[in-house]
């Protein structure tokens, strides 16, 4: 072969080359795979390294010599299709892809692939008709070296260093929301000493708020943590296609999604070993989009035989937008009233659950749906303002939560408590010690903070979904909050889609199995007419015969069923005695709790409370000037034990 012949032959294999390398680039860049945004880019590349290497192999000989090579190309390439017999059809074309796949694409690229396809075939709604992230990453982050001078001239400034040293960048991690960057402390030089400057120290770097200094994690290191000039945005969709949410949530009971930590790993939490979740932050901290999340991240992934709801919104707004969702057990709550009755009805829905373990020999939910056939779903109730019902049935509402934190985690039964005014007198001590796992956004003051953490650090915090995740075993996280999308119009229309599937698929579930699960109308209010009808019922007339102590434990009055008019004279003989009963307990245990006393009388705590009141305007009790302070005893020890003793009957029943 001839110099000039080996040369075309080059030639014409360069070309080939990239005509192959511009169709494959083509088929790669239109296939739609909308969940790995990175195979489009390998077409991309493939589209400018043929049209490249067409234009200096093809083009340029072309206008050198003044010959058509592309021409010739062109109509080589249809001699060949035409002596072969082959048409280009659209399934000739991707059966051609797939064959490029295995030799353009890397290995990781396929496991990306095949994560996708289980990512989809794990959660119940396609991901795809979540929002798509805008904004999904964060300018550059610095470098060694800008950090170092950085850090160097602001801790000279702050007197924290006096003579020259060097700065040792040990590591630089870069998140949405902040930048962590971690240093060798110089000698000589105390982690508390720069902990001290941290405000100089921000001032000199020119941050005015949510700079912080922490541990760095490594033998004599120290983190600065650094706002991002520009946030890059959490969406959900962003997470749920990750393969750590799919390995996760095959695990989980209740898998939720909070957002994404300092470097943008994914922060995932299971509900059934949270057990339960206090959420507080100031307005505008980003309360209500992640509550949100959390109800989103389990609509997506539990079907309605899995996971049930209790929606509690006393601001009227919030979560209206999931009525008519077939996971919901009513529609969403919107009165104190109502939202009492919900409590005890779970309250007895958690002690018949318990009686349904036990004939099982189970001693969780997990254990009773893997030995029964009948499977039990997770119920969870969400608050999404309970400052409000703490204002009207404080006590009432706090000695609910208290049982079902207490109690209800075994039954599958989980809690989620929001406010936005975290105080004192809202979440209480009993409340804290019972819900350990807390979320605190953007906090007005240090106190707050204290209130929700039992540390500072939350009113340092930025706002907009940067939150404190503290769990029940101590370690305390900080994250970014994952939104729907930051249009409200989006976050709707998601839900709305969220909610036609799983009408749908109740719809067809209904028309096969008439035992399952009926979606709740919205316009059906169980708590309504159950207190409508309580209005209207006709009180049932009680015997006024002599009532010994034995049939007065006998004949309690039934929460549900009864209810004690004071201004009749026919019940007047069943109230004193039910009133002595009431008089006896607070001797014998020198306490006044209404929650208590409402246990021992099997009543109504509205009723406990008419009763303590007469007993009040007979002088045996104070009202107590703050609702939460409780009634006082106003006799004296020994008025207490000489009415104890002359009033022995009572002593059986303790």
């Amino acid at each position: 072969m001839t110099k000039t012949d080996k040369k075309k032959s080059l030639i014409e294999t360069i070309r080939e080359a990239a005509f192959t390398a511009f169709v494959a680039g083509l088929a790669i860049y239109y296939i739609p795979f909308e969940i790995l945004d990175g195979l489009r880019n390998y077409g991309l590349a493939g589209i400018q390294i043929g049209s490249t290497m067409l234009i200096v192999f093809v083009g340029g000989p072309m206008l050198w010599h003044g010959k058509l090579y592309i021409w010739e190309f062109i109509k080589k390439q249809i001699e060949k299709i035409q002596t072969t017999k082959t048409v280009y059809k659209q399934p000739d074309i991707f059966e051609k892809s797939h064959e490029l796949f295995d030799k353009v694409m890397s290995t990781t690229l396929k496991q990306n692939l095949n994560t996708a396809a289980e990512i989809l075939d794990s959660i119940h709604v396609n991901p795809q008709i979540l929002p798509i992230n805008p904004k999904k990453h964060v300018a550059r982050p610095l470098s060694h070296e800008e950090a170092a001078e950085m850090i160097t001239d602001a801790m000279s400034l702050a007197g924290v260093i006096t003579e020259q040293v060097t700065i040792e960048i040990l590591q630089i991690e870069s998140g949405p929301t902040l930048q962590k960057i971690i240093f060798r402390l110089p000698e000589k030089i105390q982690l508390s000493k720069v902990i001290a400057k941290r405000e100089d120290i921000g001032n000199h770097m020119g941050i005015n708020s949510g700079f912080d200094i922490v541990s760095g994690g490594l033998k004599s290191s120290v983190a600065f943590l650094i706002p991002q000039k520009q946030r890059a945005f959490v969406y959900l969709r962003d997470i749920i296609t990750t393969s750590e949410f799919n390995r996760f949530q095959q695990e989980a009971g209740l898998p939720v999604c909070l957002g994404a930590d300092l470097i943008g790993k994914p922060v995932l939490i299971d509900l059934t070993k949270t057990p339960h979740l206090l959420v507080a932050g100031a307005t505008g901290s980003g309360k209500s989009v992640g509550i949100n999340t959390i109800l989103a991240s389990l609509l997506l992934t539990k079907s309605p035989d899995e996971l049930r709801l209790y929606l509690v919104d006393p601001k009227l707004v919030e979560l209206q937008p999931y009525a008519g969702f077939p996971h919901l057990l009513a529609p969403p709550i919107t009165d104190p009233k109502q939202a009492i009755y919900m409590l005890n009805k779970v309250i007895q829905e958690m002690e018949m659950r318990y009686k349904r373990l036990a004939d099982k020999g189970a001693k969780n939910i997990e254990q009773y749906n893997v030995k029964s056939n009948e499977k039990m779903p997770y119920i969870v109730i969400i608050v999404d303002e309970v400052a409000d019902l703490m204002m009207v049935a404080g006590p009432q509402l706090e000695d609910s939560i208290l049982t079902i934190a207490q109690k209800a985690r075994a039954a599958g039964i989980h809690i989620v408590l929001a406010t936005q005014r975290p105080s004192v007198d809202i979440i209480t001590g009993v409340i804290k010690a019972n819900i350990p796992s807390r979320i605190a956004f953007t906090t007005a003051s240090q106190t707050d903070s204290r209130t929700i953490l039992d540390k500072g650090g939350a009113e340092k915090l930025l706002g907009k979904g940067d939150g404190l995740l503290s769990l029940v075993n101590g370690d305390f996280i900080r994250f970014q909050s994952a939104a729907i999308s930051v249009s409200d119009e989006e976050t709707g229309q998601a839900i709305e889609d969220i909610k036609e599937y799983w009408k749908r698929i109740a719809s067809k579930h209904n028309s096969n199995n008439h035992n399952s699960f009926q979606i709740q109308e919205e316009t059906s209010n169980p708590m309504k007419d159950w207190l409508e009808s309580r209005e209207k019922k006709e009180l049932v007339n009680l015997e006024i015969e002599n009532i010994t102590e034995d049939e007065l434990d006998h004949e309690e009055l039934d929460v549900e069923n009864e209810q004690i008019n004071f201004t009749d004279p026919l019940q007047q003989q069943k109230i004193n005695a039910l009133k002595e009963k009431l008089r006896y307990h607070i001797c014998i245990r020198r306490s006044a709790r209404v929650g208590e006393l409402r246990g021992v009388l099997g009543v109504r705590n509205e009723t406990v409370s008419e009763l303590m009141q007469e007993m009040v305007e007979e002088g045996f009790l104070k009202a107590p000037m703050n609702p939460r302070d409780g009634y006082k005893i106003l006799w004296n020890e020994d008025e207490i034990i000489n009415y104890l003793e002359n009033n022995k009957a009572f002593r059986n029943s303790y």
